[in-house]
This record gives C-alpha cells, structure tokens and sequence, in this order.
C-alpha cells in the first residue's frame, strides 16, 4: 500500500511525524491516542501544501501553526 501514496503525502507525513515526537518530547503529561492522530491528521494537512516548494521556514511555520491552533 505504501508504494500508491504519492511522494509529497510520504514526505508531509515522515515530517509530520518527526515534528509530532519533537512536540511530545517537550509536552507535559499524555496524549490519548484519539488527539495523537487527529494532531497527525492536521500536521500532515497543514505540511502538505508547503512540500513540494516551499522552504523549510514555510514548512515549520506551518507545522507550528496546527500546534498552535
């Protein structure tokens, strides 16, 4: 299955996940596993659009973005 999701989805998702445990390891107490993936969900919409040009910064004010929201 994985070899159908188109490169832009693969890399919005890989840094959407990077960014995700970067915010955990710096969250005080547990997320319920239902927010983890609704947080991933977002992170990876809110990537996805800044992957195939944006720049790094677009990336991360993005990212920071949906943890903000």
């Amino acid at each position: 299955m994985e070899q159908d999701t188109p490169d832009v989805d693969r890399v919005a998702r890989t840094i959407a996940e990077n960014v995700y445990a970067a915010y955990m390891r710096q969250a005080e107490g547990e997320i319920p596993p239902q927010l983890e993936q609704t947080i991933l969900t977002r992170l990876v919409e809110g990537i996805r659009p800044e992957v195939p040009g944006g720049t790094p910064r677009d990336i991360i004010d993005a990212a920071n973005a949906v943890l903000d929201a």
